[in-house]
């Protein structure tokens, strides 16, 4: 069976048995359609699209979900790339591709070991200056901007450290 599926409820493409529409803004990402859609696709199955862009958000999700369907031996068609899973350079490259995203997939979250959630590397900080700087701020014999710069830390860095060590209650001060 030939299906087509779009993210543009105003698109209708042409020479399917049965079309799957999906409404999808910056706001509402859930494909409902789509999602039913890869549900129902079996062996032999074709996909139309008049763009990659349309199975996901990212590269990595429309590799994903191509995959999937290569896979399953579902044949994916895209009108604006002239792409057809069925020729075996396409079905190469979507291998590579897939091997490509794992390995960078792989890599980023080994470094994410040696990083905070956003990626940044941890700050090392003198304890005991640390808590020099600290004593002379809670005496108020210093301010944060200048205990900031005595340490050589950015305004981000620094208040993100001053969150995380002495807490959100004394942030008033």
């Amino acid at each position: 069976m030939k299906y087509g599926y779009s993210d543009n409820k105003n698109e209708i493409l042409q020479d399917v048995d049965q079309m799957f529409t999906d409404e999808v803004s910056m706001n509402d990402r859930e494909r409902i359609q789509l999602n039913t859609l890869l549900n129902k696709l079996q062996n032999g199955d074709t996909l139309v699209v008049k763009s990659l862009g349309h199975l996901g958000w990212g590269t990595r999700g429309v590799i994903r979900i191509v995959k999937i369907l290569v896979d399953k031996d579902v044949r994916v068609v895209c009108q604006e790339e002239n792409f057809d899973s069925y020729n075996s350079v396409t079905r190469d490259l979507i291998n590579v591709f897939d091997s490509i995203n794992a390995h960078r997939f792989a890599k980023i979250r080994s470094e994410c070991c040696t990083k905070d959630c956003a990626g940044r590397k941890p700050t090392e900080i003198d304890e005991v200056i640390w808590n020099k700087y600290y004593n002379l701020w809670k005496n108020k014999s210093i301010k944060k901007i200048r205990w900031r710069k005595e340490m050589g830390l950015s305004n981000s860095k620094f208040y993100r450290l001053f969150k995380e060590r002495v807490g959100s209650q004394e942030q008033q001060y």
